[in-house]
Order: C-alpha cells, then sequence, then structure tokens
C-alpha cells in the first residue's frame, strides 16, 4: 500500500458503519422529547419517525451490532431522561423496533448528554463506535452539542456521530447545532423535513462509504499523564509493508488509509526511543507514545529540630510546577506525607510537624507522581506542658485552667472519660489564653483533662478530674392557666448557659418553653398553650442533661369577646373583653376558619375594650383571643364584614400641577384617603388627602399631563373601593 495519501475529505459523503464487513457497534439516539408531538402534513413527526425507522430496520442484516438510546420519553423537565434500551449487538433489530414503536414523547431535549452516553456505551474509547442522532429541535439542558462532540472525538479510538435534523429547517440555532455536533465527529449532518426526506437521509447515512483517508494525530508525552513534547522529537513511521518515512516535526498531523503501522519516537535530548503499533480502521484517532520522565534538580531547607506540633518555615528551590509541593515523612517513609505544604503558598512557605517526637526528613515532591526530588533530615521533639485545675467540679460547671505549653494554632485544651480517646466532650482552644475556661461533662465521675495538638489530636498531656452531683430544688405553683407566665424559684449550679423549662410529662430535652437561670432567682416562664399535665425542669446547658423536675397541671382560662355582629369594610370597631391578659396575648381579626396568622390584631394590654380595625373585602370573619404562646386561639365570635357606599364627584378634567376639588361620601374611617393614580397603576398614588372633618377635599393633579383616575382608598391595605376618571392637560 501507499504510506502516505494526502486526501481532501469529501465534505458531502455519508459515511457509516452500518453495511460494513467489519461493522464497529452502532446507537441509534432518537428523540422522544415533547417536541415530536408536532406535525408534519397532519401527522406527528413521533410516528412518522417510528415507522420509517421500523422500515429501515427490516432492510438491515441481522448481524450488525446496533442499540438504541432515547432521551426525553419518560418524565417531563427532566435533563437526566435519558435511557439505553437496547445495548449494541447483533439481532437486535425487532427488539428496537418494538422499542421505537413504543416511544411516548414526553420532555426536554438534552441530545448532548445523550450522545455521550451512547458513546459511553460503546466503549468509544477504545473500540470504534458510531452514534446515529435524530433529533427535531436543539439542546435544551444546558450543553453545548460543539463541546460534546470535539471532546468525543478527541477521546475517541475512531468515533463518529452522524446527524439527521428532523424538521429543523426554520430553527437556525438548532440546525447549526446538530450540524456541528456531526462536523466535530468527522460525521455526516442530513436535513429532512417530511416522511420521504426521513427515509432518504437514514438510508443514506446506512450506506457503506468509499475508502477514505482519516486524520492521525501524532504525540509524544513527557512521562505518564505529563505535557506533549513540543520539540526534540524525531518520528519514523512504517507500514504494514516495511516502507519507512521520517515525519516532520515533534508533533505532527497527517492523514491515512486504514491499515496497521508503527510509530518510533527518539527523544535526542537523551536518545531515549519509545515506539508503538496501532491500526487505522475508518475513523481520526490519536497515536500516543510516553517517555520517562526527567527530574529536575531541587533543595529544600528547615531547621534542624522542631517541636511536635509546631509550624516551621521551609525554604525550597525547585521547579515550581503546578500541584508541587513540600511534605514532611518518616525516614524512609513512602510518598505520601504525614504533612504538606504547596509551593504556590510562596517561599519560604509555613509547614506544620508531626505529633510524635523522633526523626523525620523534609522532601520537595513533584504533583505528577509524587516524586521525590529533594530531601533533608529534621529532628521532633517533645513539648513542655504544665496546667493547674481543681481536682473536682459539679456537674455541668465551667472551670478555670492556668496552663503552659506550645500554643501551636489549632491546639486545645479538653475533658474526657478516663482512657477516652481523641474526640472530647468539650475543649477550649488554647488561643483563649491562659488561664482559660472549660465546660465540665454533665454526668457525674471520673475524667481526665488533657493538652491536645492540633495535629491529629495528639493527647501531649492529662491530668485527672472528678465531676459530683449539683444541689438543686425548685418551686412553682402546682397548677397554673394556659399561656400564663408563672414565677419558679430554684436553686442549683448556675452555670453559664443553664435554664429553667417546662415540658411535657416525660418528654425530651427539647423545651416547650425556657428561661436562662442568669435571670436570677425568682424567674418567670410561660406554660404551654394546650391544658395538660407537665414539669418544670432544671437543665444543663451541658447537652441540656436533666437534673431536676417538678410536676405542674396546666388549666383551661376563660375568655369573652363582645362586639358588634357586622362593620363596614376597614372600619375601626371596639371589642370588649376578658381573659388572662398574659403579656403579648392579643385580640385578632381572621377569615372565618383561618390559620393563627391575623389579618389585624391589636394587643391585649390595650386594655377593654380596645379597638379593632376590619379588613378591606366584605365577607365572613371572626374576632379571636389569641394567647402570646404559640398563637393559641382561646376564643373566638363571627363578625359579618359589610361592603360600604362610596361616591365621588371632581371636574372631567384640570390643569396639570393644580388643585381640583374632591366631593365625597364613604365610610369616613381614620386614615382612609383620596388619591389620584395613573389609570391602571397600583395603590401608589402620586398625590392623596387624608380624609379630615367635611366631606370635600382639595387634591393636587399630577405635573404630567394625560389620563389619571381619582380613588377612594382605605387605609387598611389602600384597598380601593371608589374610583372616577380625570383628564390632566397641559
Amino acid at each position: 500500500m501507499r504510506l502516505f495519501r494526502l486526501l481532501t475529505l469529501c465534505a458531502t459523503a455519508l459515511p457509516s458503519a452500518l453495511l460494513a464487513q467489519e461493522a464497529p457497534s452502532t446507537i441509534l439516539v432518537l428523540d422522544g422529547s415533547g417536541s415530536m408531538w408536532g406535525q408534519i402534513d397532519g401527522k406527528a413527526k413521533i410516528t412518522i419517525a417510528q415507522s420509517v425507522v421500523g422500515d429501515l430496520l427490516g432492510t438491515l442484516p441481522d448481524d450488525i451490532n446496533l442499540g438504541l438510546t432515547v432521551y426525553g420519553h419518560r418524565e417531563k423537565g427532566n435533563c437526566r431522561d435519558i435511557e439505553t434500551i437496547v445495548a449494541p449487538a447483533r439481532g437486535t433489530r425487532a427488539t428496537i423496533a418494538s422499542a421505537v414503536a413504543g416511544i411516548k414523547p414526553k420532555g426536554k431535549t438534552p441530545l448532548s448528554d445523550a450522545v455521550r452516553q451512547a458513546a459511553e456505551s460503546l466503549r468509544y474509547t477504545e473500540e470504534k463506535a458510531t452514534v446515529i442522532l435524530v433529533s427535531d429541535g436543539r439542546e435544551t439542558c444546558n450543553a453545548d452539542p460543539c463541546a460534546v462532540g470535539r471532546a468525543l472525538e478527541e477521546a475517541g479510538v475512531d468515533f463518529t456521530t452522524h446527524v439527521v435534523g428532523f424538521d429543523v429547517s426554520g430553527d437556525e440555532v438548532a440546525r447549526a447545532q446538530l450540524q456541528c455536533l456531526a462536523e466535530a465527529t468527522g460525521g455526516t449532518y442530513v436535513q429532512a423535513d417530511d416522511a420521504d426526506t426521513l427515509s432518504q437521509a437514514l438510508i443514506a447515512i446506512a450506506e457503506e462509504p468509499e475508502p477514505v483517508a482519516v486524520a492521525i494525530t501524532f504525540r509524544a508525552l513527557d512521562g505518564d499523564n505529563g505535557p506533549v513534547l513540543s520539540s526534540d522529537i524525531l518520528w519514523t513511521l512504517t507500514d504494514d509493508t516495511g516502507a519507512q518515512t521520517q515525519l516532520d516535526g515533534a508533533t505532527p498531523d497527517l492523514s491515512l488509509f486504514d491499515g496497521t503501522y508503527t510509530a518510533s519516537a527518539l527523544r535526542l535530548t537523551d536518545e531515549e526511543e519509545r515506539e508503538t503499533q496501532f491500526t487505522v480502521a475508518g475513523g481520526a484517532m490519536n497515536v500516543t507514545v510516553t517517555f520517562p520522565f526527567a527530574l529536575p534538580s531541587a533543595t529544600v531547607t528547615g531547621p534542624e529540630t522542631a517541636v511536635i506540633g509546631s509550624t516551621i518555615e521551609v525554604s525550597w528551590d525547585g521547579p515550581a510546577g503546578d500541584g508541587d509541593f513540600v511534605s514532611v515523612h518518616d525516614v524512609n517513609g513512602d510518598v505520601w506525607p504525614i504533612n504538606y505544604s504547596a509551593i504556590s503558598n510562596g517561599n519560604p512557605l509555613a509547614l506544620r510537624m508531626p505529633g510524635q517526637p523522633g526523626q523525620y526528613e523534609l522532601r520537595y515532591q513533584i504533583a505528577r507522581d509524587r516524586t521525590v526530588i529533594a530531601r533533608t533530615p529534621i529532628e521532633i521533639t517533645d513539648a513542655l506542658v504544665t496546667m493547674e485545675a481543681p481536682d473536682t467540679a459539679e456537674i455541668g460547671a465551667t472551670i478555670q485552667i492556668q496552663w503552659t505549653g506550645p500554643d501551636h494554632r489549632g491546639d486545645f485544651i479538653s475533658v474526657h472519660e478516663v482512657n477516652g480517646d481523641v474526640w472530647p466532650i468539650n475543649y477550649t482552644a488554647t488561643n483563649e489564653g491562659s488561664p482559660l475556661n472549660l465546660r465540665m461533662p454533665s454526668i457525674p465521675g471520673d475524667y481526665e483533662i488533657r493538652y491536645q495538638l492540633a495535629e491529629e489530636r495528639e493527647v501531649i498531656y492529662r491530668q485527672p478530674i472528678t465531676i459530683t452531683e449539683a444541689q438543686l430544688a425548685l418551686t412553682a405553683p402546682e397548677r397554673a392557666e394556659i399561656g400564663q407566665s408563672i414565677s419558679v424559684t430554684w436553686t442549683g449550679p448556675d452555670n453559664d448557659g443553664d435554664f429553667i423549662s417546662v415540658h411535657d410529662a416525660g418528654g425530651d430535652v427539647w423545651p416547650i418553653n425556657y428561661t436562662g437561670t442568669h435571670e436570677g432567682s425568682p424567674l418567670t416562664l410561660r406554660m404551654p398553650s394546650i391544658p395538660g399535665d407537665y414539669e418544670i425542669r432544671y437543665q444543663l446547658a451541658e447537652e441540656r442533661e436533666v437534673v431536676h423536675r417538678v410536676p405542674i397541671t396546666i388549666t383551661e382560662t376563660q375568655v369573652n369577646l363582645t362586639h358588634a355582629p357586622s362593620a363596614g369594610i376597614g372600619e375601626t370597631i371596639s371589642v370588649t373583653w376578658t381573659g388572662p391578659k398574659n403579656d403579648g396575648d392579643f385580640i385578632s381579626v381572621h377569615d372565618a376558619g383561618g390559620d393563627v396568622w391575623p389579618i389585624n390584631y391589636t394587643g391585649a394590654h390595650e386594655g377593654s375594650p380596645l379597638t379593632l380595625r376590619m379588613p378591606s373585602n366584605p365577607g365572613d370573619y371572626e374576632i379571636r383571643y389569641q394567647l402570646a404562646e404559640e398563637r393559641a386561639v382561646v376564643a373566638r365570635t363571627p363578625i359579618s364584614v359589610t361592603p360600604v357606599e362610596v361616591t365621588l364627584t371632581a371636574p372631567a378634567s384640570g390643569k396639570a400641577d393644580s388643585h381640583v376639588t374632591v366631593d365625597w361620601t364613604g365610610p369616613g374611617n381614620r386614615g382612609d384617603f383620596i388619591s389620584i393614580h395613573e389609570v391602571g397603576g397600583d395603590v401608589w398614588g402620586q398625590n392623596n388627602e387624608s380624609l379630615r372633618d367635611g366631606s370635600s377635599v382639595e387634591l393636587r393633579l399630577p405635573e404630567t399631563p394625560g389620563a389619571y383616575e381619582i380613588r377612594y382608598q382605605l387605609a387598611e391595605e389602600r384597598a380601593v373601593i371608589a374610583r372616577i376618571p380625570i383628564t390632566v392637560t397641559e
């Protein structure tokens, strides 16, 4: 055969492996998105596609490796709705035909990910593979078909996507996306606008191609996964007849016909040679050889000794490659460091030392394979630690500890069970200084206080402490009304964060309500809103531990509400009431049967009677007495809110920025007002006048001529209950 034949690949060729003697595996990717319900000549596109694909499958030999992937056919709005229904294999024609006939379009168009998934099913990075995509629209799932095509082409051994754009002639974006996807992989783009042209397109793609030369890329790498060598490489190519040709440049690209070849690369800097055999089988491919990585020189310098857990400065000199790092290791340890710091952190850089004394070494390591290119020894020594703390403390108490130690960033002093692991019950960082405060556990017993390094929580000092019970008492009434705030007298440790709480009898540690013991004794505590048996508790801040409790019974409360049976919209009514008048209780108005959030309310602290503004919409409502505690409703009475008669009288027109007189009749609620707006504008007017004594107002007109309207608006939600037009002139 001829070794090189320079060809211009024909852009109008329709290559496909469906009928080739050495057929690659092929997947048909079919659009099942909702747009496939669109019609052509009175017939749904999905129906046309099902018929055409079914006819095509009947003409193909049964021994080809063919599969089917469909997208957008199961869920609406799901960009992950991609399914390989039939894996590529021989004898799949009938299965594919049946699957295609059952497609019911529903969802979006993730065509890029569908092609990518099909390629991965075909093991496109290892074997020759072909995808045939039939789509009626553009990508709708935030992917770039061009970029996906380029990525598949670059990674594939011999990967091709042929694309049929079905009924996309009116959508330039869709056509451009589909054409770019095909061309990026060396495939063919064909446009079809009806059943006949769709059939012709698929038949054309299924035809066996004429032999053509394909693009081959030659590259030499500097080590595994290393960069491409761009100079000092000499390539020699040998075909299956033994004929040899020397290629130009360190990274040559050329076109070759199908066949088996051997590529040899010589690195001129050290005369290393590498060769590889490859087979061209109808698709573009990359030919790569890897040379051993040439280690650069480097130095690393640090102190001869350092204290356990300390952070030292390390100076270095080396290649400063992206991701290179300086590290600390056991002497003779492997490439995995105890700690490391990236070269990008500067020179010198900071590096934390191990938590155990001994002989170690500092290393310069290359990111690509953690190869060590420089090392120097360092000795890690013990640290001096002292600690002064009480021998005993009450449960939950916060004690003061005097200490000395290395005080590295992140070091801490902690309390643990005796012989417990490195995870503390409580701790305080040493950056708090000496002395520092440390909270004790909530359960009596023998414990120990420790100095722990930030480095692996290494324990370098410990001393014992005994935690004892605390003296506790609670005095509270045996009974209280719902929502009532009661007085509780107590004695206890009064640790920072301790609290007195109320709970369901036997409930868990999470209170219904609580008050911190820092409020002193006695303190006030609000009761629940539901009658029943409860208990008052003393709880430690430490894990909310319950250390004392007494029972209490919560009873109903008597409440009465008196008011007019009806009121006009936006009217402020008087409500007479009796009730507990707990701090924060309130009287409110709601939709009949509405939830606990009121339309309007007035606090019970206003006394009885109090005033309450009605809603701006007529209808059936209710007045409620609500506790501050969970807004619980303890009484309710109905009220009817009725429409009101409103009239507005004003001139039909007026000059810009002048005043007009507006006569009105209406509810005249406190805060109601007359306003002027653009026609159709929202509730916020350009000018307004409050309704005071009398039945007319002087209203200033806008500065801009045009069509406007005058409105009567309630103070309640600025509701508009009447409007008349007015023209503003020059």
